[in-house]
């Protein structure tokens, strides 16, 4: 049946700095790929018939610009008025929301909603996530039963078009230069991957999701986050930074963690999309797991302070530092913690109550290693997605055991020595074959690098010294040309640098020093 809706205001505007995020992920996933979408249930309040439901849906999209938008050519367009079929369905409330979640959005010209009451009890939504993110669809969960029992509301007096607005002022260019200044320190000098080792044999479905269920965490670490002066996110995202770090025997952690950016008042009950990346970074260089912690810390304050910019200069900017650093700049490890500031209260619990399980697998994703903290009241779900060309399953789960060790060890023996966090995290740092150099930050294999300038230089001739100086015998003229060349073949290899220098045809440039030349990081 279809509602018809009517907002105050329409109007066209650029893309919102987090709508601009999220469109390149779904134009990167392609046009059929739906699991960017965001499903959630709303109970119905009891003794509401349909009509009453429907009626509460159609001020619900009255009342928030962010669905009733179209996105054509890049840009948003608010609809003053228009139509949401809402369907009545029978069955089980998450399989229909399941299903009206598996499909991907018209964004050029339909509007960002799908929606079902079923069974008179649940309504099944799903958005678009350019329309909103979870803390977008809090604020629907909390306005929906008023809205249908008919209570008024205050108006919302932040919508997309209001923040696009906002992004073009003085203040917000300031603080996105500062945030990408913040984005090209880091970019600069932490490993191009956590998971630069040779690839495995993958999974048929590459990408699995592993989860552990874990009541003893639930208990151990906002014990352990209140006694050493952390936040119980910044503790988690750190120590799982930790691990992976510790697998890949790295001397720093980098992670990119999902910022909600709701701090500013303005934004805090915006229905739209401000979520954003940010970039987490600490170096394991502190005697103990707690100095470790500290400055995670503050590495994930900075974080969360500069996750909101422009995300089409941040690709400029990745592009100069990629081509300065001559490495594809994977940064696809990810901490996201969704407990919407939720927190336990649960006694001790016994490890061994710990659950593992296999949550789903995907043929597609974009990420090597993603991270993801939910909130259960009686236990931590934490979550793994894996790319199975990097990570079996089995050293899935013993990350994710490894983030439970450490903490329950800092609980039960107020901190963890440095030289010992492997130990108590039952990781064993991975083994690369013979021949595997370390450049700075970054492990590599030249006979991969000799094998990709033959094939992008069409070199008949390679060596690579350990310096990263190659030469070769190439029809290519300049060392600018050969760098180009390189750059276009190593997109998402972590076995892959670029040389630091490149001597063609055994002349070196006539200055004397190649202009590509870089120390590292």
């Amino acid at each position: 049946m279809l509602i018809s809706f009517c907002g105050a205001r329409g109007g066209d505007a650029p893309l919102t700095w987090g709508q601009r995020s999220t469109r390149r992920w779904i134009d990167w996933l392609g046009p059929h790929e739906a699991s960017l979408n965001v499903p959630y249930l709303l109970p119905v309040p009891a003794g509401s018939d349909d009509d009453v439901v429907r009626e509460g849906l159609r001020r619900l999209v009255d009342r928030h610009e962010a669905l009733r938008t179209t996105y054509p050519d890049g840009a948003q367009r608010v609809l003053r008025s228009g139509s949401l079929d809402v369907v009545t369905r029978t069955g089980d409330p998450e399989a229909v929301l399941a299903e009206l979640a598996a499909e991907r959005f018209r964004h050029d010209d339909g509007v960002p909603v799908r929606c079902a009451i079923v069974d008179g009890t649940a309504v099944a939504l799903v958005t678009s996530h350019l329309s909103t993110d979870w803390s977008a669809m809090m604020t629907l969960a909390a306005e929906f039963p008023a809205l249908v029992r008919g209570e008024s509301l205050p108006e919302p007096t932040w919508h997309p078009l209001d923040q696009a607005a906002a992004e073009a002022t003085p203040e917000a260019v300031r603080h996105n230069v500062e945030a990408l200044a913040h984005w090209r320190s880091i970019l600069e000098r932490a490993p191009r991957s956590l998971l630069d080792f040779p690839e495995r044999t993958p999974e048929p479905e590459r990408f699995v999701r592993l989860g552990m269920d874990s009541p003893a965490l639930a208990a151990a670490a906002p014990m352990l986050a209140e006694r050493w002066g952390v936040s119980v996110g910044s503790l988690l995202a750190t120590t799982a930074g930790v691990a992976l770090a510790t697998l890949g025997g790295h001397d720093t952690a980098a992670l990119r963690v999902i910022c909600g950016n709701r701090r500013e008042a303005p934004l805090r009950g915006m229905v739209g999309k401000a979520a954003q990346d940010g970039l987490f970074a600490v170096d394991l260089a502190a005697p103990t797991l707690r100095g470790i912690v500290h400055d995670g810390h503050n590495a994930a304050k900075r974080a969360y302070r500069y996750g909101r910019y422009d995300p089409y200069e941040l690709d400029a900017l990745k592009g100069a530092v990629r081509h300065e650093r001559g490495a594809s700049l994977d940064l696809l490890a990810f901490f996201n913690d969704l407990r919407m500031g939720r927190s336990w209260s649960v006694p001790d619990a016994d490890p061994a109550k710990t659950r593992f399980f296999v949550d789903f697998s995907t043929p597609r994703a974009r990420a090597r290693a993603f991270f993801t903290l939910e909130y259960a009241p009686d236990t931590c779900l934490l979550f793994v997605l894996a790319d199975t060309a990097y990570l079996s399953r089995d050293t899935g789960w013993a990350l994710l055991r490894a983030v439970e060790a450490l903490v329950l060890r800092g609980v039960a023996d107020g901190d963890v020595p440095a030289s010992h966090i492997a130990d108590t995290a039952g990781l064993e740092p991975v083994r690369r074959p013979a021949g595997w150099r370390r450049a700075g930050p970054d492990w590599y294999d030249p006979s991969a690098v000799a094998d990709v300038l033959r094939i992008a230089c069409r070199a008949a001739d390679v060596t690579v010294d350990a310096d990263l100086t190659a030469h070769l015998a190439s029809d290519v003229d300049t060392p600018e040309a050969a760098h180009a060349l390189v750059m276009g073949a190593l997109a998402g290899r972590t076995d892959v640098l670029a040389p630091r220098r490149y001597i063609l045809n055994g002349r070196r440039p006539a200055s004397g020093r190649d202009p590509l030349d870089h120390d590292g990081p």
